[in-house]
């Protein structure tokens, strides 16, 4: 993890490319119907042919994991009906039944050979060479995929929040920040769909293929939908990626120590300007959704974008904390200003003193 995480230039750009209703639209799908919208892709036979061609020349669309990125596998290596009993608002128990002999290769394969040829698909993606690779049979490795299509569209598997009570809406644990060796942070997903990234489609190679004649004549007509939908998938993707990398590293701090006094200002337009998009597009993409924090508290993710008026007051209380008494109202913009480069007027200092019960120093 020792590339900085960073917002950038090609990102924004491939974001601003797509026509922003469909986008929006797309963005506000819940997290089952995208599931099930890559499925559909993934299982669409152009896809197959430009994803697994015969010989690694003619391969078209690569999987390409997002920076800094890491992925959480243990779920598929601690199957059980009983660790999913209590909370889930379905019954995945025949899901489990029909494909107790998948969870056993699974287990026996271990976490490493696992993620590397069924969730990051980077080297060999015929069934049949995965199969020689790790000495198993074609309808072995089928029956793994066959498991992973299906768990992928229940988010309660792999994802399971803890935010019910209290809660209006029903939360999806996306990701983990956790932190390497070297203290730099990380984004952990939960879902193998989020950890494989965006889809890499190098449209050199096509044109090649074109010349080629490697396309049906009934595929070439159908290159621009699939392609199309392949970059509304990347777009969504991205811009959760890059939202929650940003909250990073505008509340690195906070992730460090865990004291909620250590958030900063941070605003979602924020965000969306880095990329280029509308404030919208970014309150869609965290719609529902949750991170796991390093010492294990889950919060909204929206919980991580505090605006200036909350961060100022939040400062006022600190000062007042510290100094052990009301400042005035000058004395609190002054200190604002010297020792956290905030500007504020008088008056805006004594309405935020008012809005947290504070009375003015004269009275107090």
């Amino acid at each position: 993890m020792k590339k900085r995480l960073k917002l950038n230039l090609q990102s924004r750009l491939q974001i601003k490319t797509v026509p922003s209703i469909r986008l929006a639209n797309f963005i506000e799908l819940p997290e089952k119907e995208f599931s099930r919208f890559i499925e559909a892709v993934e299982n669409n036979p152009l896809f197959l042919k430009l994803a697994n061609p015969l010989t690694p020349e003619e391969r078209v669309i690569i999987p390409q994991k997002f920076p800094g990125t890491r992925f959480s596998p243990h779920c598929f290596l601690s199957l059980d009906e009983a660790r999913l009993a209590d909370a889930s608002p379905i019954n995945l128990s025949p899901v489990l039944e029909r494909h107790h002999k998948a969870i056993k290769l699974i287990r026996k394969l271990g976490l490493d050979k696992f993620q590397k040829y069924f969730i990051e698909r980077t080297s060999a993606v015929l069934p049949e060479d995965i199969a020689r690779i790790l000495r198993l049979k074609k309808s072995q490795v089928e029956a793994i995929n066959e498991l992973m299509n299906e768990v992928s569209i229940h988010s309660e598997f792999y994802a399971r929040s803890s935010l019910g009570t209290g809660h209006k809406i029903s939360y999806i644990k996306v990701a983990k920040i956790e932190f390497d060796k070297d203290k730099n942070p990380g984004i952990t997903f939960f879902s193998p769909r989020h950890f494989i990234g965006r889809y890499k489609i190098d449209y050199e190679k096509v044109e090649q293929l074109k010349k080629r004649d490697f396309f049906l004549s009934e595929d070439i007509g159908k290159l621009n939908a699939l392609f199309g939908k392949l970059e509304l998938i990347n777009r969504r993707k991205n811009i959760l990626y890059q939202t929650i990398l940003g909250i990073i590293e505008k509340q690195k701090i906070f992730f460090v120590s865990g004291n909620k006094d250590d958030m900063v200002c941070c605003l979602q337009k924020e965000i969306a300007h880095k990329l280029s998009v509308h404030p919208s597009l970014v309150c869609r993409a965290i719609y529902g959704k949750s991170l796991e924090l390093p010492r294990g508290e889950e919060k909204p993710i929206k919980d991580f974008f505090l605006p200036k008026k909350e961060y100022i007051k939040r400062v006022i209380l600190t000062l007042f904390k510290e100094h052990k008494k009301v400042l005035s109202d000058n004395q609190t913009a002054v200190e604002l200003k010297k020792t956290f480069g905030i500007s504020a007027s008088r008056r805006a200092v004594s309405n935020y003193r008012r809005e947290l019960n504070f009375p003015s120093s004269r009275k107090k």
